[in-house]
């Protein structure tokens, strides 16, 4: 299974790692600590004590996500190939980046946006039912 997710933000808005790091601590997620704006590939996590990891882009809006811009300038792209923990992962640590830059969030597989008001409680629930069939 592979599963795309992006931000669209301003990347004037992009939080620091160590904001990120605070923010995900309390749902048991440890980032290596990167340069977020220069961070392109794997990006190794340690999630509940268990190593794991996903893929990890930052840049410009691409075509696909023009339509959005009205959110921002700059696409977040996380993809993950394997599992629920890499699907877990990732999935909080969007969550933690849009709580702190007010980014929209984007399904492409599904071809679903949630406003920044929104991306919260479309996270959480999404994580919700997730873990729900992984643990």
């Amino acid at each position: 299974m592979s599963v795309d997710q992006m931000l669209i933000l301003k990347r004037s808005r992009l939080p620091s790692m160590d904001a990120v790091i605070r923010t995900v601590a309390l749902d048991k997620l440890v980032p290596m600590r990167v340069d977020l704006p220069k961070q392109s590939g794997f990006l190794p996590v340690m999630y509940d004590g268990k190593k794991t990891g996903f893929e990890y882009y930052f840049g410009p809006l691409d075509q696909q996500l023009k339509r959005f811009e009205r959110f921002g300038d700059s696409q977040i792209t996380t993809s993950i190939i394997g599992n629920n923990l890499e699907l877990i992962s990732s999935m909080t640590f969007l969550k933690a980046l849009a709580a702190l830059s007010g980014a929209a969030y984007y399904d492409p597989q599904g071809n679903k946006l949630a406003p920044p008001a929104s991306v919260g409680g479309v996270l959480s629930y999404a994580l919700a039912q997730i873990k729900k069939t992984s643990f």
